[in-house]
């Protein structure tokens, strides 16, 4: 049996209901009897999780943290400083958790294989209301359901945040999570860029099969506008991966106001369309691509002041 703690950790903020059902999950899925420890990190500086917290003491182990600074990235990087030598596996707060998935950790968490792995498991979704079907190719992974398809090359499986774990040492090893990134920065891009780190200092991404979890997905979170907004965010995202060594205008690159001039002209001509997809399909370029215009005048001047310090 490895000597190490288990952490079960998960991040919330303002969600009390499905925290609630995502604790009673745990517990119906056996995680007091696995001999694991859950942590809420509550963030934001609201306090109404703690007596929640003290409820289910009886049920299992459980822990809780209040953080002033809001943020999920931020929340998870408290967690991993406080539980260095801890295995962590990270949970949302609206998720439905299974008893297999609680062996398949368990079972990794005792192998102890620190410095070498880090895991991840299937997502499923439990839909308040079931988006159309044109709207699913543009919804996340989060919101559509996610298993690693036969032959996927390991080094290119990118777990979900709902369900996945690392050794806490192997985390800060590669320096933590970006609090750039994450809900309450721009919203999309946190794990994808620490496990890259994670593969990038030698560990090999593992796939545990048999341990799905259920995420909740509210209609107003599978909706065209979440979907559009979504859509800025991830536009900010690859704009601030970019290197724009290139003639500005306004702060950013002469091309993006051509370019953001044609998107402007398809979405203009669409408006009208009585096909919904096409309408959507217009508007989501356009919000995608001036989240990257946005980016782009943010990293121009950062690196302007850079220089100017420098200077």
């Amino acid at each position: 049996m490895n000597s190490a703690e288990w952490i079960v950790a998960i991040a919330t903020c303002g969600r009390h209901t499905l925290l609630r059902r995502t604790v009673e999950h745990l517990i119906k899925a056996g995680i007091r009897e696995a001999g694991a420890t859950l942590v809420i990190a509550e963030n934001g500086g609201s306090t109404w999780a703690e007596p929640l917290t003290a409820e289910y003491k009886s049920y299992c182990k459980i822990e809780y943290i209040s953080l002033k600074r809001r943020g999920k990235t931020h929340a998870l990087n408290v967690l991993i400083n406080k539980y260095r030598t801890s295995f962590i596996w990270f949970l949302d707060d609206d998720v439905r958790v299974t008893k297999e998935a609680v062996l398949a950790y368990r079972q990794v968490f005792e192998a102890g294989l620190v410095g070498r792995e880090f895991y991840g498991g299937p997502l499923g979704i439990d839909y308040e209301r079931p988006p159309e079907q044109w709207l699913r190719q543009y919804l996340p992974r989060s919101a559509t359901g996610w298993t690693k398809c036969e032959g996927t090359d390991a080094t290119n499986t990118f777990f979900l945040g709902a369900n996945w774990a690392a050794w806490a040492a192997d985390l800060l090893k590669c320096g933590g999570f970006d609090e750039h990134l994450g809900p309450g920065r721009t919203g999309v891009g946190d794990e994808e860029d620490i496990q890259r780190r994670l593969i990038a200092t030698g560990l090999n991404p593992v796939y545990l099969e048999n341990a799905i979890v259920y995420h909740w997905v509210p209609r107003d979170r599978c909706s065209p506008r979440w979907v559009l907004r979504r859509a800025f965010n991830m536009g900010r995202l690859e704009g601030s991966r970019s290197d724009f060594s290139c003639s500005l205008l306004f702060g950013r690159p002469r091309w993006m106001f051509r370019e953001a001039a044609v998107r402007l002209g398809r979405w203009l001509a669409t408006r009208f369309s009585r096909d919904p997809e096409q309408r959507f399909r217009t508007a989501y370029e356009l919000a995608f691509f001036l989240g990257w215009m946005l980016e782009a005048k943010q990293r121009n001047r950062s690196h302007s002041n850079g220089t100017s310090e420098r200077k």
